[in-house]
């Protein structure tokens, strides 16, 4: 052994509490200040660790005041004085992929695809945001309190959803019996309310744009989980929209100011579409994520592909969205019930 090596060896910790990437820990780091030294803690959830030996490091993610907060952590160094499991998050497995990007200030929510295979187990418990798990696809079985509840859903267009919401101190666990895909949404709420598993019979289905609205390029199926009519104790806003080959959503052009997220699953992972949203048309794409403020939105799936989307709102403090849907003016003719009377379409038989 060199003396670099040697040197290194001696400033390793022999005591570190063993963690994993999804588990909930406390980081108890030493602060000084005026010559007087205390301990300053940061709990959330591990979303990385790299390196090894002196350099190894962790990364730790919170939501502060709505926002994401990340530090990193070197594992070694000696301001840290604890590291705390406050919640084993991952066995096996499973991976739970945040989607980072404008989450934390713009959308007031935090989202997560969590990634499982055969035999894997996940368990969630957060001590200031209520949850919510929709299983996209898969088979799985959901363990809450004292209750159990089997998802089998092959694939999220022909069947409904199955949706877990959960207050703030439940502790949840998921194990996989194949390969599943589950949308994670969560926020801070200070209230208490009862665990409710939302089966696919509870599902709230809104078939649009089915009587040939606009040539019948509007068509969908609106789904929801829950909202203020049947979780008013919530902040937030759950279901899907089954977006048809070639058609429109979110359409007209409308917008609210509580903001919404949008995460895109489609039936071949090629699959592609626009929207157009906060003042910018983008791309959407297999696993994508959009973030839409108080902007005019709506979207469109390509031909050939198909497109279940996840939404999700979140209230504002004294302004829940209630069905809140403000039409831009210059398309309000677009709702006329003569309105395809007005659209200019080849002749027939051209």
């Amino acid at each position: 052994m060199n003396i670099i090596n040697k040197i290194e060896q001696e400033q390793l910790k022999a005591d570190v509490t063993p963690f994993n990437v999804g588990d909930t820990i406390k980081v108890h780091t030493r602060v000084i200040e005026g010559g007087k030294e205390r301990i300053q803690i940061f709990q959330g959830i591990v979303i990385a660790k790299r390196g090894s030996g002196i350099n190894e490091a962790f990364t730790v993610r919170k939501i502060s005041y709505g926002e994401g907060v990340e530090r990193v952590f070197p594992l070694h160094t000696p301001r840290i004085a604890k590291i705390e499991v406050v919640n084993r998050g991952k066995v096996r497995r499973a991976k739970l992929h945040y989607l980072r990007g404008r989450i934390g200030k713009d959308a007031m929510m935090d989202v997560a695809l969590l990634v499982m295979e055969d035999g894997d187990t996940w368990s969630c418990e957060e001590p200031e945001k209520e949850v919510a798990a929709l299983v996209f696809d898969g088979k799985c079985t959901i363990k809450w309190e004292d209750q159990s509840y089997d998802v089998d859903r092959p694939n999220p267009f022909d069947y409904n959803p199955s949706c877990l919401h959960v207050c703030k101190g439940v502790k949840f666990e998921i194990i996989a019996h194949g390969p599943c895909n589950i949308y994670i949404q969560k926020t801070l709420n200070e209230k208490t309310f009862p665990s409710k598993m939302y089966k696919p019979e509870d599902t709230d289905t809104w078939a649009r744009g089915n009587k040939g609205e606009l040539m019948g390029c509007i068509k969908r199926d609106v789904r929801t989980c829950f909202d203020l009519d049947n979780a008013p104790y919530s902040n937030m806003v759950l279901g899907e929209v089954v977006n048809l080959p070639g058609k429109w959503s979110s359409y007209p052009p409308h917008h609210h100011p509580q903001p919404e997220c949008y995460f895109y699953r489609f039936d071949k992972p090629m699959g592609f579409g626009a929207g157009w949203g906060n003042g910018e048309i983008y791309e959407t794409h297999h696993n994508g994520l959009a973030i839409i403020t108080d902007k005019m939105h709506s979207q469109v799936t390509a031909p050939g592909y198909s497109c279940c989307y996840a939404w999700g709102i979140r209230h504002l403090p004294g302004d829940p969205w209630d069905k809140t849907r403000i039409d831009d003016e210059e398309h309000l003719w677009l709702l006329e019930d003569d309105a395809n009377d007005h659209i200019w379409h080849c002749p027939s038989g051209n």
